[in-house]
């Protein structure tokens, strides 16, 4: 056996439009555009600002910029029952802000609060936590009501649009001042909810115990498909990298993850990790990874569950080995997690220019993005741990969270694809205008 190890050493001008409403991946991006055109993005001009004659004394809420909702036209969200919550963000943005916070590499705080940190770090590990029951705060939310699950689906969307928008902007910054992207559109919405988050939402509210407990199994795979009548847009980039196959997700961001860390080629020239042995991988094992940060709790309880299941005997083995064999007709998961990790080698191995290149990268942005990428690939390991281990054990109520957390990252990779490929946002345009801003306390 060997391993990989990588990485040794205001006042709103906007808020109005928020309160108003009652209401990840660049493959995956491509089946979200049409033949829309890109629009100009509003500068958020009240970024990190208090009303005059204040002096700030902690964070009270968020100033959304622009992002493709219902309140700027995107009405698909809601008709598919993404609903805004500027009051859940608000609460989450002051626990976040107003006392020890994450920071890069799991590491606490207590300095000037970063939107960066909030959106990129911060709120995907509190929604990984939310919908695994691992939540220090939960705000009262259970995604097992359709309302809650609304609201927690509203927050996955914010974060992954601006954790895209971010990554691109850095990509202008610090590899070259044109980006790969697409114009999105309503409709592109409209049909990315209908093809990817839908019915596995039906299953996950209102499904029986068999179907919930198939749809977990069905979360580790997907098989290639070529319809008689051609691959179209939506059917090639489904395949490619589907949004709601775990695996998949594990082999692709894992890939992605090695490749930016040194020795490889798309590392960069001028930053280093600052932590030893951060990614440590056996290729050769089913979801294999260690990492050199503090593992999240619900990777620890996903890893100890499906250690059991491994280990286990009788019908549970008998189970466990049909998921991981596969049936007549599918790939082994082995094979599977393999072919998406070929995938991130094609778009991560060198670095593409104007697309996947992050070898001019400053030291706190690439900070940033390994942990960021780190946390990803755990909630990408812990998914698929808990699909085998829930249809291995027929635990129905532990099948059913593992389908409301494939939910919550399909609704944020594909949020993200949409932040990452907008045409609209330019090298012109600086970050604090670009990300929301924290509204502040006057005292």
């Amino acid at each position: 056996m060997t391993s990989e190890v990588v990485g040794r050493p205001g006042t709103s001008g906007r808020r109005g439009w928020v309160r108003g409403v009652a209401v990840a991946g660049t493959a995956v991006g491509a089946l979200l555009w049409s033949t829309a055109v890109a629009t100009a993005i509003p500068e958020n001009t009240s970024a990190a600002t208090a009303p005059n004659g204040c002096s700030e004394s902690g964070v009270s809420a968020v100033d959304l910029s622009w992002y493709p909702g219902a309140e700027t036209g995107f009405t698909a969200l809601a008709a598919h029952g993404v609903h805004s919550a500027p009051d859940l963000l608000d609460a989450l943005a002051r626990d976040f802000a107003n006392g020890p916070h994450l920071a890069s590499y799991g590491e606490t705080t207590t300095g000037e609060p970063s939107m960066q940190d909030f959106l990129v770090l911060w709120l995907p590990v509190w929604l990984n936590q939310v919908v695994a029951g691992t939540a220090t705060n939960t705000y009262g939310l259970d995604p097992s009501r359709p309302d809650d699950m609304d609201k927690i689906l509203w927050v996955a969307h914010v974060a992954g649009y601006y954790g895209g928008a971010w990554l691109r902007k850095d990509f202008l910054d610090y590899d070259v001042a044109v980006h790969a992207g697409l114009p999105f559109s309503n409709s592109g919405i409209d049909q990315f909810y209908s093809n990817f988050i839908d019915d596995l939402r039906a299953v996950a509210d209102h499904g029986s115990a068999t179907a919930v407990l198939s749809a977990a199994r069905s979360t580790l795979r997907s098989d290639l498909v070529i319809p008689i009548s051609g691959v179209d847009s939506s059917s090639l980039v489904a395949q490619i990298l589907p949004p709601r196959d775990n695996l998949a997700a594990f082999g692709y961001d894992s890939t992605w993850l090695a490749n930016i860390l040194p020795p490889h080629p798309d590392a960069p020239f001028n930053a280093s990790p600052k932590v030893e042995n951060l990614f440590v991988r056996d290729q050769g094992n089913l979801l294999d990874a260690r990492y050199g940060i503090p593992e999240l709790s619900y990777l620890t309880g996903a890893r100890s569950d499906y250690q059991r299941v491994a280990s286990a005997t009788g019908t549970t083995r008998t189970r466990y080995q049909q998921t991981v064999n596969g049936n007549l007709g599918e790939l082994p998961l082995l094979l599977s997690q393999t072919r998406f990790s070929l995938y991130g080698h094609l778009v991560y191995g060198a670095g593409i220019p104007a697309a996947s290149n992050y070898r001019g990268f400053n030291q706190e942005q690439y900070d940033r993005v390994l942990t960021w990428a780190t946390y990803a690939v755990m909630g990408n390991q812990a998914n698929a741990m808990n699909a085998i281990s829930a249809f291995a054990e027929q635990d129905v109520p532990g099948a059913r969270r593992e389908l409301q957390s494939t939910l919550v990252w399909a609704a944020y990779v594909g949020a993200y694809a949409w932040g990452h490929l907008n045409l609209a946002i330019t090298a012109a345009q600086p970050m604090e205008t670009l990300l929301p801003a924290f509204e502040r306390n006057c005292t």
